[in-house]
């Protein structure tokens, strides 16, 4: 009894001795974190990064990583190919569920889907990732998400080859092209007819209408003054059919400062009233370059009424009545001259008064003088201070 009691106990004590020690694993966060710990042969080290699990075929200290012990280690879940799952749900890693190393393939008969519950015919996801694609029905056709869980195809199509972007007429015949909206407001929208419609300012080089006559090109709202406007036509009319109508509209130049007069039957030019005098004037308030002017000239005459420099009050105040009446006159002033050729040669005298046809007609310098009557005072030049009344009243005085 004693000896079986030895031989059962000598039995553990050598089968205790000779088995083998259990591998362990170990998580590491990246692939360059150091173990800390050393790693013996058969123990098994897992990548929280990648989900990548390693087995190691050579005993590591624990001052190594998996990158800088790679050779120490080989690679337990190298990937692969899934060639069908007919039914349940494939986990993926849950830190990077896209496995790089491997490829994930699906019968080309169904769609690729995530859903967050197990269906037949989907690869379901830890992340809940929803999303369908449907089937389009034109090339080109573009996707969109319905805010649920699947892509549908929409009615815009994009023409790659052509850079055009089109509505899908088989599916879509009208309707909006383009909408932007700011807050639930359309702020630009352009439909399918081509009509675009902006909220705000439209800034361009030109604006062009092809629209055929019968049509208004453009219309407004406001009646506010529009700048720099320049337009052909006036409510359909040219700016000659705005003239006073006449049995032959009147047409013509003229002069500034003359009065216009008909010089034909439908024309007009200058008149011989005129507010600068001439030597045809019939009327004019002349006012020479160097005189206070204050003149009045009926007839023609006082067109020398020049003045002087420093003493403008010469060639002023004169009345001259008559045909060229005080027509020599330069600087005289404040005389008066009524009647056919009156003054005629005064040039420089004043205060004269002559009153006649061809009364005073030789006066030059004369002043203070005073001759009523036809030819009184004819031959009178220089003389001063003389009163003639009648016809030919001193006519033959020159210089008294």
């Amino acid at each position: 009894m004693r000896k079986l009691i030895i031989l059962v106990f000598l039995l553990l004590t050598v089968f205790s001795f000779s088995q083998v020690t259990p591998s362990k694993i170990l998580k590491v966060t990246n692939n360059t974190s150091v173990f800390q710990t050393g790693i013996a042969v058969g123990d098994e080290v897992t990548d929280l990064n990648t989900g990548l699990k390693y087995l190691c075929t050579a005993t590591t200290a624990g001052t190594y990583t998996l990158t800088t012990a790679s050779a120490n280690f080989k690679l337990l879940n190298t990937g692969g190919t899934v060639t069908s799952i007919s039914q349940g749900t494939w986990m993926l890693n849950s830190v990077n569920p896209l496995v790089s190393t491997g490829t994930i393939g699906i019968d080309t008969t169904k769609a690729i889907g995530f859903n967050d519950t197990l269906a037949l015919g989907k690869i379901a996801s830890k992340y809940n990732l929803k999303q369908w694609l449907e089937a389009g029905t034109a090339t080109g056709q573009l996707p969109y998400w319905d805010g649920s869980k699947y892509a549908h195809s929409t009615h815009l199509i994009w023409d790659e080859t052509n850079d055009i972007l089109t509505l899908n007429a088989a599916t879509k015949a009208s309707g909006n092209l383009l909408l932007l909206q700011n807050n639930s407001v359309d702020k630009t929208k352009i439909d399918y007819a081509g009509n675009a419609t902006l909220a705000g300012t439209l800034t361009a080089t030109q604006l062009i209408s092809n629209i055929a006559t019968g049509t208004s090109p453009f219309t407004v709202a406001s009646t506010t003054l529009v700048s720099n406007l320049n337009a052909d036509l006036l409510d359909g009319q040219h700016g000659s059919y705005y003239q006073v109508a006449l049995t032959n509209p009147v047409t013509g130049t003229g002069t500034a400062g003359y009065a216009a007069i008909f010089t034909g039957a439908s024309t007009v030019g200058n008149g011989i009233i005129n507010t600068s005098g001439t030597d045809v004037t019939l009327f004019s308030t002349f006012k020479g370059a160097n005189s206070d002017g204050y003149n009045l000239f009926i007839g023609g005459g006082g067109q020398n009424c020049i003045g002087e420099i420093g003493a403008t009050y010469k060639g002023s105040y004169n009345t001259f009545n008559g045909m060229q009446a005080g027509y020599s006159n330069t600087t005289g002033y404040n005389n008066t001259f009524n009647g056919t050729y009156a003054g005629f040669y005064n040039t420089t005298g004043y205060y004269n008064a002559f009153n006649g046809m061809q009364a005073g007609y030789s006066n030059t310098t004369g002043y203070f003088n005073t001759f009523n009557g036809t030819y009184a005072g004819y031959s009178n030049t220089t003389g001063s201070y003389n009163t003639f009344n009648g016809t030919y009243a001193g006519n033959s005085n020159t210089t008294g």
